[in-house]
């Protein structure tokens, strides 16, 4: 057993078990002998169930790959991803949530939102800045605060930026340095 197994509680290659509704199997040839030339064949095939959970999908009939599953509202913003271009012939759910955070797909989503709400883009922009600027008072606090431990304990002042880059190392905060060089 490795070190990685015994971490993760087992075999580090698991794969989630195939529920008998989602693949088809052909059946195995037999040679003379009666053993097998060729693994199994697993064929994935597409699910009407999807189209009500992804509101984005929808599919083409294509004579070289068959049926094939697209985004409509990428498509429609002229986006160039390939569910947006050529489509995917991977039936998989894993495919559709894949798309689901893809960079094109998140900014096509919050553009339809934004445009629901009635958002300018000034809005959405002073929106953010407002989040950022949070972000930044945070980060200078905690700053701050850091600066006040090393100052309140005799430490020397060098060691307030080994502190702060031990903070983010740890996952504490997420700074946006104030203090470069003290």
């Amino acid at each position: 057993m490795s070190i990685l197994s015994f971490v993760t509680g087992g075999s580090v290659n698991k794969k989630k078990p195939v529920q008998e509704n989602d693949v088809t199997q052909e059946p195995k040839k037999r040679n003379n002998d009666g053993t097998t030339d060729s693994p199994k064949k697993v064929i994935r095939k597409f699910k009407e169930e999807w189209m009500k959970s992804f509101a984005w999908l929808v599919t083409e009939q294509c004579e070289k790959d068959g049926l094939i599953m697209k985004c409509q509202w990428c498509a429609n913003d002229g986006k160039t991803n390939v569910f947006a271009t050529t489509g995917s012939n991977n039936y998989q759910k894993s495919a559709l949530t894949r798309h689901e955070v893809h960079v094109d797909h998140v900014m096509v989503v919050n553009g339809r939102m934004a445009k629901a709400k009635k958002q300018t883009v000034q809005h959405i922009i002073e929106e953010h800045t407002e989040k950022v600027d949070s972000v930044n008072c945070e980060s200078k606090t905690a700053q701050f605060r850091t600066l006040f431990f090393v100052a309140n304990n005799g430490l020397p002042l060098d060691a307030h930026h080994g502190l702060i880059e031990l903070q983010v190392c740890n996952s504490v905060y997420s700074f946006v340095f104030f203090f470069r060089y003290l």
